[in-house]
């Protein structure tokens, strides 16, 4: 069956490990599952001269979030929520775990409907996106921030005793 505009596939929608090796993907280390990241738009095109792929981002279940990954405070990392049937699960996104599917690959699956995206549409989205909008510093400034970082966590290790949780 042809690609169609009718697909289920959304940004957001998940690809099961057990239909890793439908698609073509073998040897795929430390991942449960990939999340599709390509606009709703892209995804529904049937064009596929125009739009031949899916792009997708590995992710792992994790036990507990770490509040430093929500919300997508860090560019390299995200920790999100999702539903799995009535529970609620935390999966963690690494930026540079990507990949691209081409459409009529896909056309052999089904997402799967029981991990559903919660509220944290617009999070991963704002994550995405700021990916690619933020500043890079010049070397000479990151070179001189290293330093005082690392005296900064030096100071903080020393006197934890201080820091009141």
């Amino acid at each position: 069956m042809p690609w169609s505009r009718n697909t289920t596939w959304r940004q957001g929608s998940v690809l099961a490990q057990k239909d890793f090796q439908a698609v073509g993907l073998t040897d795929i280390p430390d991942a449960d599952l990939a999340i599709a990241i390509s606009h709703d738009c892209d995804i529904a095109n049937d064009n596929l001269d125009i739009e031949p792929v899916v792009e997708f981002i590995f992710a792992r279940i994790l036990k507990q979030r770490n509040g430093n990954y929500t919300h997508g405070k860090n560019p390299r990392t995200l920790h999100l929520d999702y539903t799995h049937g009535e529970n609620l699960v935390v999966l963690e996104l690494l930026a540079s775990k990507r990949l691209m599917l081409q459409k009529n690959t896909l056309e052999a699956v089904q997402s799967d409907e029981s991990y559903r995206l919660t509220h944290s549409r617009q999070i991963l989205q704002s994550w995405l996106a700021a990916r690619y909008r933020r500043h890079a510093l010049p070397n000479s400034l990151v070179d001189r921030l290293r330093e005082v970082f690392a005296y900064i966590e030096k100071k903080g290790k020393n006197n934890l005793r201080y820091v009141s949780l």
